[in-house]
């Protein structure tokens, strides 16, 4: 293990150094793939979809504004907390020769509070690589619409390492949970980012007009969001508002 670790940290360091990236990004990153790496060998992966922040970053192959959070999607998976717990346990103990090891003794189940995007679970874990030990935050959500469906990805690894292979929110159903919570939050918006990731999907990636209303009218149907006759955010006043412009720069 000692030269497994040692090997890694060294090619960390020189990934960091390489794409002038700071080195406990790159581990925490390395450390949030390891959790996708476990989910991708362990029974359970399909019923773990990666959404959010990781999956954009990754996608955009790391160039884009980084990202601290990690958030799937459970799907056709008990919920409570004992069963939950005992399954994110089996999974975060799989042998993945990559260093890493999850003190599943650490592990904490917090319900994540009413008023956030979604229902579901956030998991707080201890990762250790060699000497290096950092705390991992995972948001787990349950009961929302995937449309067309889960899609198969190919993780980027950071290291030349097996390919990581899990389930993945498709980019129409991204747009539509960006877009959803931009109605429910609608003047209030500050999140000026969920603004740009749409833009920066739509602009890079084809996405299918049909496959992204229906997509949109699932989720805002799934969520029970009332949509307003005429949503501030697509007002004059909403984009020529110089607080808004200033988050946007």
């Amino acid at each position: 293990m000692n030269n497994i670790t040692d090997s890694v940290k060294a090619r960390l360091r020189n990934l960091a150094r390489k794409e002038k990236k700071d080195y406990v990004l790159i581990t925490r990153l390395y450390m949030q793939e390891g959790i996708l790496r476990r989910i991708g060998k362990s029974k359970y992966s399909e019923s773990f979809c990666l959404k959010g922040g990781l999956l954009l970053y990754s996608i955009s192959g790391f160039t884009s504004r980084p990202t601290m959070d990690l958030d799937l999607l459970g799907i056709n998976i008990p919920s409570g907390e004992d069963k939950f717990r005992s399954i994110l346990t089996e999974i975060l103990s799989i042998e993945a020769a990559d260093g890493l090891v999850f003190d599943t003794d650490s592990l904490k189940l917090q319900e994540i509070i009413e008023g956030a995007d979604y229902h579901g679970q956030q998991l707080k874990v201890l990762c250790r690589l060699g000497s290096i030990r950092t705390n991992l935050k995972l948001d787990i959500g349950f009961g929302d619409t995937i449309y067309p469906g889960p899609v198969q990805m190919e993780y980027p690894a950071l290291l030349e390492t097996d390919p990581i292979k899990i389930s993945a929110y498709s980019l129409e159903s991204v747009i539509a949970e960006k877009f959803d919570a931009m109605i429910v939050l609608d003047a209030r918006n500050s999140r000026m980012k969920d603004f740009y990731d749409i833009y920066d999907i739509l602009t890079n990636h084809r996405i299918d007009q049909a496959i992204l209303e229906e997509a949109i009218r699932l989720t805002i149907n799934t969520r029970r969001t009332i949509l307003p006759e005429a949503p501030a955010i697509f007002q004059d006043a909403f984009s020529s508002d110089p607080r808004n412009q200033q988050l946007w720069n």
